[in-house]
């Protein structure tokens, strides 16, 4: 005897919930079967079952231990073959334009990552770009002061010179 079932059927997927009174109750047979029309519009129908029976403790704690274990694990194998049925009735051309939708999601994924990266890699160039620029363009300032304090500097010394010379040239001639 079943205490309560409650379910929901949607789109691609539907959930049963049986609360069972007794333990002895818990041996059951869980059938899936989903009807539907292939692409030529002929009837379709898939089925599965899956087969639970209690194990055999030698107490009763391991018993109930294992109990909820087994029936999670039977109705997500439930929940499987529901899911492996419905995408069974899928025409070819839906599951090729499934794919297609995958590649073209897989490729605009690839795009907005590659337009990132490029977009990231050109900003990385125009700043690297600037500050060398600009180091240059203070290293070209920096040399033409040095150029021209040494050449201010040269200027001065040959122009002592020059009057050195003058001047011992006007001694020389007197």
């Amino acid at each position: 005897m079943v205490g309560k079932i409650d379910g929901l059927i949607g789109t691609g997927r539907a959930t049963l919930r049986a609360e069972l009174v007794k333990k002895g109750d818990c041996q059951a047979e869980f059938t899936c079967q989903v009807r539907g029309f292939d692409s030529q519009g002929r009837e379709v129908v898939k089925s599965a079952s899956v087969v639970q029976k209690p194990g055999h403790a030698e107490n009763e704690m391991y018993d109930r231990e294992l109990m909820p274990a087994m029936s999670l694990q039977i109705l997500a194998t439930v929940q499987q073959m529901v899911t492996q049925a419905i995408d069974g009735l899928k025409s070819p051309e839906e599951q090729v334009r499934q794919q297609q939708k995958d590649v073209n999601d897989i490729n605009n994924s690839f795009r907005d990552t590659l337009d990132t990266r490029l977009s990231t890699l050109q900003t990385d160039l125009d700043t690297r770009i600037a500050s060398f620029e600009n180091k240059l363009e203070d290293s070209m300032r920096q040399l033409q002061k040095d150029l021209n304090a040494r050449s201010d500097f040269i200027e001065s010394k040959m122009q002592d010179r020059l009057l050195q010379l003058y001047k011992d040239m006007d001694t020389k001639s007197d």
